[in-house]
């Protein structure tokens, strides 16, 4: 799909429909690469999408409401411009939170020349996960999150409670929590030098810090 003139290249609207693109290229436009509203979905996959960098004034890729999804495998994105606009790749807001599902899921994407201009990939209160990624070099580094979500930024955790995905599975007894074991416990530390004062430590309970 080429198209220069356009607002918006895929809107999908329909929260009870998705759409599917299998080898597909989607090309140069100067506003939206895609619009996800109302919990609809939009599944793609060997796919190639090349923008201009300059051409872009906000993300390319949104999507709002609660459940509207954007899964995307295999496949290759990519900017050709060195002076990029675009303040965020994906701008991701659910209705009451990432709680709620849908977000932007990506697995093995080649990503070139995804610079934009805050440093952070994805804006928004929604969820966004993306594995085993990898580029030409390392100058497609970015975080994944905003800054008022990311609990990540520079080893320190911007929020007070532990929200990621960090807990005990396996321990010598019962388990009743999911930070407190009978030997280990997971818990936020005080230091200084970080953004929010605080780094996330493994305790032994009856030792030091690990």
């Amino acid at each position: 799909m080429y198209k220069t003139d356009c607002n918006v290249l895929v809107k999908n609207d329909n929260a009870d429909g998705s759409m599917n693109f299998d080898t597909c290229s989607f090309d140069y436009l100067s506003s939206k690469f895609f619009e996800i509203t109302n919990g609809a979905q939009v599944f793609i996959d060997n796919y190639h999408i090349e923008g201009a960098g300059s051409s872009f004034t906000s993300a390319p890729i949104t999507l709002t409401g609660n459940g509207s999804t954007l899964v995307m495998g295999l496949g290759k994105l990519m900017f050709n411009s060195t002076t990029p606009t675009y303040p965020y790749l994906f701008d991701i807001q659910a209705s009451t939170g990432p709680d709620r599902g849908g977000g932007v899921f990506i697995q093995t994407p080649f990503l070139y020349n995804v610079r934009p201009t805050t440093g952070i990939l994805a804006n928004g209160n929604g969820f966004i996960s993306i594995g085993t990624w990898f580029s030409y070099d390392v100058s497609n580094n970015f975080s994944v999150l905003s800054n008022a979500v990311n609990s990540l930024i520079d080893g320190g955790f911007e929020l007070s409670d532990i929200v990621d995905n960090w807990f005990i599975i396996t321990d010598a007894g019962a388990i009743t929590s999911p930070f407190i074991g009978t030997n280990l416990k997971l818990e936020l530390f005080n230091i200084s030098g970080l953004s929010n004062g605080t780094v996330f430590h493994l305790d032994e309970v009856l030792g030091s810090k690990l």
